[in-house]
């Protein structure tokens, strides 16, 4: 395979384990790990093959990686060859009970033994213990080796690992299904035909041999296995252990991974990943990720520091992502600015906020976190402009105050000049901003809320604040809102931001669909300062424009950098 990034083929089960080849799950590989659904899925496609002389059933692809002379690390795929290898063991299981019951039993001896040798292992001449094909890793290898294979059942369960259970209850599903299915027909004749005209050659895999970890990755990036699949993180979770692992410091490493997986959920992983490695170096996208790590990461020092890295910032990551976290405790002021981000679903920004944490005192991170609300709000909420391009420029930033280029608040702004939409722009774009609160009530709650605490003297906070969205011209307006606002202008102006005001939940429920005239009265009455200011006799298209024209002119000044010139 000199030369080639990956070699494919297309095997069968019998193909793949009745050669010389051996296979070995790596100790940083997850545990066994399949469970009765996947089970019951593999099963439903044997009967669908067994029915059927000439169907074939793809099960997907199967990543190898030459260690030694016939010996190969699965990368990908575990958990069906596993799966399968349990199977062949059930059926030498029934093998074993036909022959205890002295049904055929010399023959069955036989067929036994060629069962196992061509699919699971030889027999040892000296312990006389079956030897295994199939290697699996710390967790698995013994209930696997010293049980399993051998037809044996530990005397105490209680000491086992989940995963070692699932391994049993594997072999005791597909034994009971199989004698199931054969009924009457029981035989060792039966059973063995089962297995190797309808299993072993039926089931056909695309086998895949790459020289390395890049390679894989290169692959798995494209390809979709079956059942509990390897992820992208879980990839490089394997080449970083790869690097570490030894039968001594498994469990140490093991669980600093696990910590990392705690902070970060596991399907935010990736993402926190390329995250992190955009605040400390050159912009990566995501199909690059794992090719950059490798370059830099290459010996197990370097591999052990990623990891005490990763560690602490994914603690960081977190607390970003979660503003009530007890991270910010004493400082509140963080916890509003980020809970103001967040509605506003921006995760470019996510590199430069863990720079800044790293690098910078909690009391500059405030002035970072309320200049970014005022970017993000000027370029995402209400310009929509393009998120790819604020992406790279904002992790070039976050790489400037990693490195300690930039310093401060006002040198990260002149970094950011160029995605920082100018007053005149941003004053045009907010005069015509349409928010529709069905699917970004959020959005407009934070807003309006905003606008209503620059007008009063004790801030509210929009997102526990019982204050509601009135739509002036209402959702459903009745038949009297047709003579001041034509119906083919209804869902034009009805989400229009001039359109909108606040009022307590029972206030809003009086007003109803009402008339301006009838809902006038309320808004004068209520407790919030945008309801107050609604003093219109008619509302048409041109009052909410002006409405819109005068929340604009504020709002210019409301998300506004405190380092402009």
């Amino acid at each position: 395979m000199s030369g080639n990034l990956l070699a494919t083929n297309t095997v069968s089960l019998s193909d793949l384990l009745s050669g010389e080849k051996r296979f070995e799950v790596p100790l940083y590989q997850r545990d066994y790990s399949w469970t009765q659904e996947h089970w019951e899925d593999l099963w439903n496609d044997i009967l669908d093959i067994s029915q059927d002389f000439d169907t074939k059933h793809y099960m997907g692809s199967l990543v190898l990686q030459q260690d030694q002379e016939r010996k190969y690390k699965i990368i990908d795929g575990q958990q069906r060859i596993t799966t399968l290898s349990i199977f062949v063991v059930a059926v030498l299981s029934i093998l074993n009970d036909l022959i205890d019951q002295d049904n055929e039993a010399n023959d069955n001896k036989r067929r036994a033994k060629i069962i196992r040798e061509r699919f699971i292992g030889d027999e040892d001449p000296t312990s006389l213990r079956y030897s295994s094909k199939l290697s699996l890793n710390n967790n698995n290898k013994d209930i696997y080796e010293r049980f399993l294979i051998q037809l044996d059942t530990p005397r105490n369960l209680r000491g086992i690992n989940a995963s070692s259970k699932l391994i049993l209850k594997c072999k005791d599903y597909f034994k009971e299904k199989i004698v199931t299915y054969a009924q009457s027909e029981l035989t060792g004749e039966y059973v063995v035909d089962f297995l190797t005209n309808q299993v072993a050659r039926k089931l056909i895999f695309i086998q895949i041999e790459v020289e390395d970890e890049l390679s894989a990755y290169t692959v798995f990036e494209t390809l979709n296995a079956r059942g509990v699949e390897l992820s992208s993180s879980d990839l490089l979770k394997n080449y970083l252990f790869s690097l570490l692992v030894s039968s001594t410091d498994q469990d140490i490493i093991q669980r600093q991974w696990d910590k990392i997986c705690f902070n970060v959920k596991s399907e935010d992983l990736p993402d926190f990943l390329r995250y992190y490695i955009n605040s400390t170096e050159r912009f990566v996208r995501s199909h690059q990720l794992f090719k950059r790590i490798k370059v830099n990461i290459q010996t197990a020092a370097n591999a052990q520091k990623f990891l005490n890295d990763l560690e602490q910032e994914s603690e960081v990551f977190n607390a970003l992502k979660d503003p009530s976290s007890d991270y910010w405790s004493g400082y509140p002021e963080i916890s509003k600015y980020l809970k103001s981000i967040k509605v506003f679903g921006a995760k470019q920004i996510y590199p430069l906020l863990m720079a800044c944490v790293r690098k910078f005192a909690n009391s500059e991170v405030i002035r970072v976190l309320k200049l970014i609300e005022a970017i993000l709000f000027r370029y995402s909420v209400i310009g929509k402009l393009n998120p790819n391009s604020l992406e790279s420029i904002l992790s070039k930033a976050a790489v400037g105050v990693h490195s300690g280029q930039l310093t401060t608040p006002r040198a990260i702004f002149n970094e950011l000049k160029d995605v920082y939409v100018n007053d005149g722009d941003f004053l045009q774009s907010f005069k015509k901003a349409r928010i529709v609160t069905k699917n970004r009530k959020k959005v407009v709650r934070y807003i309006l809320f905003k606008i209503e605490n620059s007008l009063r003297q004790t801030e509210l906070d929009w997102e526990t604040n019982s204050g509601t969205i009135e739509h002036i011209l209402p959702e459903n307006p009745s038949d009297k809102w047709t003579e001041v606002i034509a119906t083919r202008d209804h869902e034009e102006y009805i989400y229009r931001l001039g359109n909108y005001c606040l009022l307590s939940p029972s206030d809003n429920k009086r007003v109803g669909n009402d008339s301006l005239s009838t809902k006038q009265s309320i808004y004068q009455m209520s407790d919030y300062q945008l309801s107050n200011e609604i003093i219109d006799e008619i509302w048409n298209k041109e009052s909410i424009e002006c409405r819109q024209q005068m929340l604009a002119e504020r709002a210019v000044v409301l998300w506004k950098s405190d380092y402009l010139i």
